[in-house]
């Protein structure tokens, strides 16, 4: 890869952001080599942080910046074609560490470029940049208290009015014409699925926190203590109920049984044996399906946090760990299930941790102002696969 002359720019911590954010009339760059999730999290920023201002969102690799497209006008993906994780990809240590995040310092800083990240900064005098918001947890502070809204602090005073309900966040399900048209006849061809049917995305596995996963931890108290157990019999009661029903399991990778959710006898399908070697990007699938979703069922992972930001379907969201409040704006066209363990958690302190003993963070909570989270417990630290479908049926069939 062809790299630039250093260049001149100002990067930002978080404890600066403020400054950045202050920004008026300027052209800026936000590099986020962070997973949709993130993405996600950046829409609900974007969406209220100043007009005037021309955000150019860069990654390396091409499936996540489609997520901004038909954003708002002043929003603009870019891509970076090589992907970080390729030992070429690595030979930018003073911009980029082993893992893709950005190695910026704090301040002005002369720094080599992709070249067709350079040639964009030279030709819109871009000449600031953040890189990451930090992770709360439970030490957020209502109603600065999910990850995306922390950063809020940074530009609203804490009685603004519209913190007090569901943020709206910019980001568009459309994609383009051409791209969908082709995924439509892919689909169809390889599943059968016409409009007839009804569509379920599951989304039981994360990358960040193992024990969030649906159908992981605690094999002990399943009945075969086999692993993705709950999912599994969620959907063969979701098949015996209706047959019309068919699945696709967000998988980024070839996962073997019983891992995988595929199955041709319930008409279960993966999403990477499906598109995985195809020329399509991901966030172009995964806006595809959403647009075509009967019901969404999933862990906090990306799929997810896409998924609540439409009414037009209902969900079921599943909380093993973590908990809501301390990453999305509630959805009212959905029920959020949480384990038992999760929700004896609701108004507990922060527990210690290197910065210091509990401090009484007040992001833990299901109800807050117009911040309803509709939630039902599962009574148990698993949710089994029957006590998902009873919620469906009780509350959207």
């Amino acid at each position: 890869m062809i790299l630039s002359e250093p260049y001149a720019i100002k990067s930002y911590s978080d404890a600066s952001h403020s400054e950045f954010f202050a920004l008026r009339n300027e052209n800026v760059l936000i590099f986020w080599p962070h997973g949709v999730g993130d993405w996600v999290f950046l829409g609900t920023v974007l969406s209220l942080a100043d007009k005037s201002n021309n955000y150019y969102v860069a990654r390396f690799g091409d499936h996540h910046f489609p997520i901004f497209e038909n954003a708002q006008e002043n929003i603009h993906p870019v891509c970076i074609s090589e992907d970080p994780s390729t030992p070429r990809g690595m030979n930018f240590p003073k911009l980029f560490n082993r893992d893709g995040m950005s190695g910026w310092g704090v301040g002005y800083d002369a720094i080599a470029l992709p070249k067709n990240l350079h040639d964009l900064c030279v030709s819109k005098n871009i000449r600031h940049v953040i890189f990451d918001f930090p992770e709360v947890y439970q030490s957020g502070v209502y109603p600065f208290h999910t990850k995306a809204r922390n950063q809020l602090r940074h530009f609203l005073s804490a009685d603004d009015p519209v913190l007090r309900t569901p943020i709206k966040n910019c980001i568009s399900y459309d994609i383009p014409k051409d791209v969908e048209l082709r995924l439509e006849a892919f689909f169809t061809n390889e599943t059968g699925y016409d409009r007839t049917k009804k569509l379920c995305l599951i989304s039981r596995i994360g990358h960040t926190h193992v024990e969030k996963n649906w159908g992981h931890e605690h094999r002990n108290l399943t009945t075969t203590q086999i692993e993705s157990e709950e999912p599994i019999e969620f959907i063969s009661l979701m098949k015996k109920d209706d047959p019309n029903w068919m699945f696709v399991s967000f998988e980024g990778a070839p996962y073997p049984p019983p891992h995988s959710l595929k199955s041709h006898e319930l008409g279960c399908f993966s999403s990477h044996d499906l598109f995985g070697s195809k020329k399509f990007m991901f966030a172009h699938v995964l806006k595809f399906l959403l647009k075509r979703c009967d019901l969404f069922v999933g862990v906090p992972t990306g799929p997810t946090m896409m998924a609540a930001l439409s009414e037009d379907f209902p969900s079921l969201s599943l909380w093993l760990a973590l908990f809501p409040s301390w990453y999305e704006e509630p959805k009212q066209n959905c029920t959020y299930i949480l384990s038992q363990n999760v929700f004896d958690q609701r108004g507990a302190p922060s527990p210690p941790d290197a910065h210091g003993p509990q401090r009484a963070g007040t992001n833990t909570f299901l109800e807050k102002s117009e911040l309803v989270y509709e939630y039902e417990v599962a009574e148990e630290k698993i949710i089994t696969g029957e006590k998902v479908m009873e919620i469906y049926k009780e509350k959207y069939a």
